[in-house]
């Protein structure tokens, strides 16, 4: 069955009002540029001006100030200062945003605003993830954590004019360190209890001075977990867990060069590569073999349990897996400025990702509850290439700022879903090479090519400003399913408005008035 876009209207309307500088320098990055010295009769002045924060969330830089948009930025300094390491830290410092990545984080979710992925199963969610302003086109790659970041953006609101691809409720922008002009060293070191140790190390600086400059580093984390498992095999190198759960294991390396050959040419190559080991989460099962304490037999099966739930401990079969993945992030940037006002720019983005998951479903954790003994539920297994080209040609007079642009996306996604029967108390890793049933392998592929276009303009000396923004896109899904040998193949397009009026109380605040549309791509059932 195919399913269509799903699509919304959001209309906002906010006031940006200044805060103090403390407060802003706690939630949002603090511009890099050196301050200029104040001259003595506006050092009281200057003392009370706010500043900058300069955000990238309309594909150029701004000051958050200035941005219609509702939108929560963070520096990877204060992340890290405060002991984040994840979507989730993000999430708890992110006012309507939530994330919840499930028993084993291979179908992790985001809800901004209350509005969130249609199921814990779906590939894709109603917000998109960017990194370096490439599209992370799968649910297990939107957490890729804090390595070589410079900051994250949290974009809230239908944002599909601008971003397009399932930006329905918002977009989140991973945006990556730029390479220095001068010699950058950082390196750290965390060790906590639970076996908990972190450490990285990042150093930049001019190769060919004034024309290349790059910035590379590494980092590694890995924790034992909290959730002491009650198994009787918790304590063998099962391959999945080992004594605890929640655990994890991870590697990022980043590499970034930048050229600039003249003033008006600007090359970007960039690699992130991120390999993930993730021990399925701390949970309590109930034996449904017995139906001690159940009601309401269904197919032989009691479903649910009534009445007080027993003292219980947290128990997993630890060949069980949470997330295994590898994933790669490949850019080229070429940005040129053609004159004063107008710049063209071009990307280039590549994504390479493996992942499998392997969760053990039966409810009896140790006997297993079906005739083959423990059972485990294989997905996501496979691997996902996706290449994308993006052309945007970019006028600003300052009064007037405008945007058109074209962007092309080849996906192909090999999707499989396993089952493994496991003999109880066998100590055997769960892998896909030890998958025994293949009960789905569909291979898709989604081409997507849109065109947008934006127009900015000041009336009243800035005093008002009015925007208007669209994007129409055009998505062809083709679904192989190798088991049955049948083909979907569908066509999805949409049209996303958005339109923006913006009045500037004063240089430190403004009120604004916004109304987008959102679009969900389609896909089958």
């Amino acid at each position: 069955m195919k399913l269509p876009n799903r699509s919304g209207i959001g209309i906002v309307i906010a006031a940006a009002l200044s805060a103090s500088p403390s407060f802003q320098q706690a939630l949002a990055q603090v511009s890099s540029e050196a301050p200029v010295e104040a001259e003595p009769a506006a050092e009281a002045e200057s003392e009370m001006r706010i500043t900058a924060v300069v955000v990238t969330a309309r594909q150029r830089e701004e000051n958050l100030q200035d941005v219609p948009l509702t939108i929560n930025t963070f520096s990877a300094d204060q992340l890290t200062s405060k002991g984040g390491t994840s979507l989730n830290d993000i999430a708890l410092l992110t006012p309507g945003l939530n994330f919840e990545a499930y028993a084993t984080g291979g179908y992790p979710v985001i809800t901004l605003r209350g509005l969130s992925a249609t199921s814990i199963l779906s590939a894709e969610n109603n917000v998109s993830s960017f990194f370096a302003g490439i599209y992370l086109p799968r649910a297990y790659m939107i957490d890729p954590g804090l390595a070589g970041l410079q900051r994250v953006e949290v974009v809230k609101g239908p944002q599909s004019a601008l971003y397009g691809r399932n930006a329905f409720a918002g977009a989140i922008n991973y945006v990556p360190l730029s390479a220095p002009d001068h010699l950058t060293l950082d390196t750290y070191v965390t060790a906590g209890t639970d076996e908990r140790f972190d450490y990285g190390l990042t150093a930049g600086g001019p190769l060919i001075d004034g024309y290349v400059n790059a910035i590379a580093g590494y980092a590694s984390s890995s924790f034992d977990g909290t959730w002491s498992n009650a198994h009787p095999n918790a304590d063998a190198e099962a391959g999945g867990t080992t004594d605890k759960m929640g655990g994890w294991e991870s590697e990022a390396s980043f590499a970034t060069v930048e050229v600039t050959p003249t003033d008006s040419l600007r090359f970007t190559l960039g690699i992130n590569h991120l390999e993930r080991d993730t021990e399925a989460t701390g949970r309590y099962n109930i034996s449904r073999d017995n139906g001690d304490g159940n009601c309401s037999l269904v197919g032989g099966v009691n479903q649910f349990f009534c009445g007080e739930l027993p003292v219980l401990e947290a128990i997993v079969d630890p060949r069980s897996t949470g997330l295994v993945s590898t994933s790669d992030v490949y850019r080229f940037d070429a940005e040129y400025d053609l004159s004063e006002t107008l710049t063209a720019f071009y990307q280039y983005g590549r994504i390479d990702s493996d992942a499998y998951s392997y969760d053990q479903t039966s409810i009896n954790s140790v006997s297993g509850d079906t005739a083959s003994g423990v059972q485990f539920l294989g997905l996501p297994v496979g691997n996902v290439e996706a290449d994308s080209h993006e052309l945007r040609l970019s006028y600003d007079t300052g009064a007037t700022k405008a945007t058109a642009g074209a962007f092309y996306s080849d996906l192909r996604d090999d999707y499989k879903t396993t089952l493994v029967f496991g003999t109880p108390l066998a100590t055997q890793p769960i892998t896909p090479a030890t998958a025994q049933i293949r009960v789905q392998d569909v291979l898709t592929e989604v081409l997507t090519k849109s065109v947008f276009a934006s127009v900015s303009q000041d009336f009243s000396d800035g005093l008002i400003n009015i925007a208007i923004e669209g994007r129409y896109t055009e998505e062809e899904k083709t679904s192989y399913d190798r088991l049955s040998g049948s083909v979907s193949e569908a066509t999805f397009d949409s049209f996303t408005p958005r339109f923006v009026a913006q009045y500037n109380v004063s240089e430190y605040s403004n009120v604004y008035a916004s109304a987008a549309k959102g679009v969900k791509s389609g896909g089958f059932n």
